[in-house]
């Protein structure tokens, strides 16, 4: 990618621009030549731009960039088999009708796609036809007057560079994880998304002490499941439950999760997204506090070894709710008692526990005491 080029979309947009190392290999292409005709093929490559092998027959993959040139009036190059490049593809076209294709069922992975001139400007007027899927870790990049058919699916990890009049001529599944940016029309817009675009994340306590979490999406790409996330500091977060997601939609969808066993204090909560590839992000933290409503109960010793003693004073004549968790929400122990007094006392028997800190909640009716306590 031309110098100059990289550097105005960085002052402009920001955007980083990896591409920059010198290639390892280069071809030209005449006419209509798959890859698989091309691989272990010594003659099609420049040798006097090789500083490692050339693409070979019995390989997958090529560790190095790779510039395809000239693609010139109908040449076309059709990727035909599945293929990583762990560089730079860089695809150099000079007239309309030069066609970059990847066939139906074919996967080709690269680090950054660029489709240039001679000249080493984006490209114009080049068809780019996806039937497979093309996964590029960084950027994708190319000039004005492009005409684009994605029935498969184009992936960009980062950032999308078009010119202007880009067109989209039947479906385009494009993918991008950063930002999009489509000159003088509405081509991202219109055509490119984010694996999800959630709309809303919130949580609240409900009159039972639970925490609801409702978050919704208005349009989920490859997206596999959503993980519940869960911090006592909002810093060192544990995975407290996990929601499928629904794949590729483009209409709004409403989720709910139902934290039982929220801490005293602040709880600070996040959503892991997760693709069907393994691609992950993170949304906003959120944060939902717990108030304790109970001051007339008390559990010793603090800190206790293998029995605790619980007090509880002022109650009425319900049932009540005795639960020991761990500081991540597991409960390791549970008693359901029945009182006709106001005044009880119970022994705790924590002999068996690991040692370290937890929480004793007691909860009658609507009401909840919690006490953090240590175990020696």
């Amino acid at each position: 990618m031309n110098k100059l080029y990289s550097f105005l979309l960085f002052c402009i947009f920001g955007l980083p621009i990896y591409s920059i190392a010198q290639p390892c290999t280069h071809t030209f292409v005449d006419g209509s030549v798959t890859w698989s005709s091309l691989l272990g093929n010594a003659s099609a490559w420049d040798q006097d731009c090789v500083d490692t092998n050339f693409p070979q027959d019995d390989v997958d993959f090529f560790n190095g960039n790779v510039i395809i040139e000239t693609l010139d009036g109908n040449d076309a190059i059709v990727f035909d088999v599945n293929y990583t490049i762990e560089g730079d593809l860089t695809i150099r076209t000079q007239s309309n009708d030069a066609k970059f294709i990847v066939n139906s069922g074919v996967t080709l992975n690269v680090e950054n796609l660029f489709f240039e001139n001679p000249g080493s400007q984006p490209a114009n007027n080049t068809n780019i036809e996806i039937n497979g899927n093309v996964n590029v870790t960084f950027n994708f990049s190319t000039g004005n007057n492009n005409r684009f058919s994605v029935p498969g699916q184009l992936f960009v990890g980062e950032n999308i560079i078009l010119g202007n009049n880009n067109t989209c001529e039947s479906t385009c599944n494009i993918i991008y994880g950063v930002a999009c940016v489509s000159g003088n029309n509405d081509f991202c817009e219109d055509h490119a998304v984010l694996p999800i675009e959630l709309s809303a994340f919130s949580g609240k306590m409900t009159e039972n002490q639970t925490v609801l979490l409702i978050w919704k999406t208005d349009t989920e790409q490859n997206n596999a499941t959503f993980t519940i996330e869960r911090s006592l500091d909002g810093y060192a977060y544990q995975s407290i439950g996990e929601l499928p997601g629904t794949g590729n939609n483009k209409t709004p969808q409403q989720y709910q999760f139902t934290d039982f066993h929220p801490l005293p204090g602040n709880n600070y909560y996040r959503l892991k997204q997760t693709d069907f590839d393994g691609a992950f992000s993170y949304s906003p933290v959120i944060t939902v506090h717990r108030n304790l409503d109970i001051s007339q109960a008390t559990i010793y010793p603090n800190p206790g070894a293998s029995e605790l003693t619980l007090v509880a004073k002022n109650l009425t004549q319900s049932d009540i709710s005795v639960q020991l968790l761990s500081i991540t929400g597991k409960v390791y122990l549970r008693q359901q008692l029945q009182t006709k007094d106001a005044y009880i006392t119970r022994k705790l028997n924590t002999s068996t526990l690991p040692r370290g800190v937890y929480f004793v909640k007691v909860q009658q009716d609507q009401h909840l005491f919690l006490q953090k306590i240590v175990l020696q």
